[in-house]
């Protein structure tokens, strides 16, 4: 664990450019992706063509987060794979600029998720073991709030080249060469994160009856509470079902919901290390089950803007501190994997949440959508605060 090179709020110069990296990967993720399914339906891609790429990109990048991890454990090395997932996404992602189909487009985000899988569980693991328990979930709260401040800053960026050019497929390809400067920004800096896979073990060896007990109970709350946590797509759509808004103030609840996430992860951090993270994250659970349950009912233009402001409370107040409690259930030689474990279940269930949330949504109507969310996430909610111990 890197104990010496303390840097900011006391914590370790690795979190801290680990933090940057994000932000400027994310910052060149997102000046592409709300333009990409324009950009392809530009290359005449169908709605079906559309969710396919995205969703065998996705699924892909799922399986990898689990096996870098494990792979990150097994070698004792976690920089060499963070390095090689963040320059496999942001060097290949400026080639949308020149892709003449969607066949091109698929390469491109399969290659780009990828990386994403390859890097993700490493870089997690060096933030925890760069950080001490007592400060852990103020790591990952710096983390992820450098992390979505790039979610907002790409869009804006996006969003000031399309209003000063005008909005066409060549100014698309503009924005998409322009995502590189960032991107290889992010790249020269991940050379001055100091690796620490330095494990001692005889021999390496994982199942998940390796784990703790009480890491699969909290694993088996996060797995219900995802099933139930479906694209903010659907959000936006019941906003839009209850407002008939414009694209663009849609676009600016997104944007709003990031920067109340930007805002509060950090001091949620700091909060769930002072008083426990369990009395963080069930809060933080409950409240999106709140939300779900109130967007049933919303019928205001102000209703809706709240409630987006809280959604972004509620990822402040859960995603860093899963990562922290995660990380502090299971030994140290297996931390990565451990890691791992939470982000394949995390990132597997975004299909079938998907599903389930547009099955109900065109059988039955939004509310049962949000019905169903809503009572997965007070269920995940009791199973971590009887169960869980921490």
């Amino acid at each position: 664990m890197v104990k010496k090179d303390r840097f900011v709020f006391g914590l370790s110069i690795n979190i801290v450019i680990l933090g940057i990296v994000s932000f400027l990967t994310d910052m060149s993720t997102e000046c592409i992706v709300p333009l990409l399914p324009f950009f392809l339906l530009g290359l005449g891609a169908t709605s079906l063509v559309i969710g396919t790429i995205e969703g065998v990109a996705e699924s892909i990048g799922s399986f990898l987060k689990l096996i870098s991890g494990i792979y990150s454990d097994k070698f004792r090395k976690r920089k060499g794979f963070v390095l090689a997932g963040y320059s496999i996404s942001n060097l290949t992602k400026p080639f949308l600029a020149i892709a003449a189909s969607p066949l091109h487009v698929l390469g491109i985000r399969v290659t780009d998720r990828v990386g994403k899988g390859i890097r993700t569980t490493p870089r997690d693991a060096i933030i925890a073991d760069s950080s001490t328990e007592k400060d852990r979930g103020k790591a990952y709260g710096l983390h992820r709030a450098l992390d979505t401040s790039g979610a907002v800053a790409g869009p804006l960026l996006a969003l000031i080249v399309l209003l000063a050019a005008g909005v066409s497929m060549g100014v698309y390809r503009i924005i998409f060469a322009l995502a590189a400067i960032p991107g290889i920004a992010a790249i020269i800096l991940i050379f001055f994160v100091k690796d620490t896979g330095g494990i001692t073990r005889k021999k390496f060896s994982l199942s998940m009856a390796s784990f703790p007990r009480n890491f699969r109970i909290f694993v088996l709350s996060i797995g219900v509470f995802s099933l139930g946590n479906f694209s903010i797509a659907f959000m936006l759509l019941r906003a839009h079902q209850i407002l008939e808004m414009p694209v663009s103030v849609e676009v600016g609840l997104y944007v709003l919901m990031n920067v109340a996430y930007a805002a509060l992860s950090f001091p949620a951090g700091i909060l769930a290390d002072k008083i426990g993270r369990k009395n963080v994250l069930v809060p933080g659970m409950l409240l999106f089950a709140l939300i779900f349950v109130a967007f049933i009912f919303a019928n205001s233009l102000v209703i809706v803007i709240l409630l987006f402001i809280c959604f972004g409370v509620y990822m402040a107040m859960t995603d860093g501190i899963t990562r922290a409690i995660g990380s502090v259930m299971v030994t140290e030689d297996v931390r990565a994997s451990a890691l791992g474990v939470i982000n394949l279940v995390t990132s597997i269930t975004i299909f079938p949440a998907n599903f389930i949330a547009g099955f109900l949504w065109d059988l039955f109507g939004s509310w049962a959508s949000f019905a169903f969310g809503a009572i997965l996430a007070f269920v995940s909610a009791m199973i971590v605060w009887t169960s869980v111990k921490m």
